[in-house]
């Protein structure tokens, strides 16, 4: 989140880097998440830095692209001016100008990313390729659970059931966030 909003937010600004930036999260953005994570893990092998590796892969671009608008439509309100106008410096203007009103959407926007990655880190461990065995995952525990599905199927339908409660809750969460965002 923050390399995304960052990238994001100097993107808005320098015309150079928006060209760059963007060519990038469209390279970024065109490759399904789950198949990044299965083409991390296939070339780096299974772990959880390669797992935390792709899941920031896999989430920088929305970041970014939601840093980039909001930033670009702020940097032309009238504060944002005036603060130019009096010799503020690049880094200090996006700090301190650009910076608040662009986290406000992008916090709303977190909580359901989280929910997206939690579903990911699942798919990826579930087959194999999240965590290593040892430490357990609800991906890695249905996966287990699969094989006495017939004879105890609580060892799945119990971290499946978990998982869904979880992300549900984190999306009620982000809808609950979005609308206070929205009226405040």
């Amino acid at each position: 989140m923050v390399v995304g909003v960052a990238a994001g937010m100097f993107a808005a600004i320098w015309k150079p880097v928006d060209f760059f930036v963007g060519a990038l999260l469209d390279s970024l953005l065109a490759v399904p998440g789950v198949v990044l994570l299965l083409a991390l893990a296939a070339t780096m092998g299974a772990g959880v830095p390669q797992l935390v590796l792709g899941l920031a892969l896999y989430a920088l671009p929305t970041f970014a692209r939601l840093a980039r608008g909001t930033a670009r439509v702020v940097r032309h309100q009238p504060y944002v001016d005036a603060a130019r106008m009096i010799g503020t410096r690049p880094l200090r203007l996006l700090t301190r100008e650009l910076l608040p009103a662009v986290m406000r959407p992008v916090v709303a926007y977190a909580v359901v990313v989280l929910a997206s990655l939690m579903v990911a880190e699942a798919a990826v461990s579930y087959l194999g390729l999240g965590v290593p065995p040892p430490t357990p995952t609800w991906g890695g525990m249905i996966s287990d659970g699969q094989s006495s599905l017939s004879s105890a199927p609580y060892l799945v339908l119990v971290p499946a059931m978990v998982l869904f409660g979880t992300v549900l809750s984190i999306g009620v969460i982000g809808r609950w966030w979005q609308s206070k965002e929205a009226t405040a």
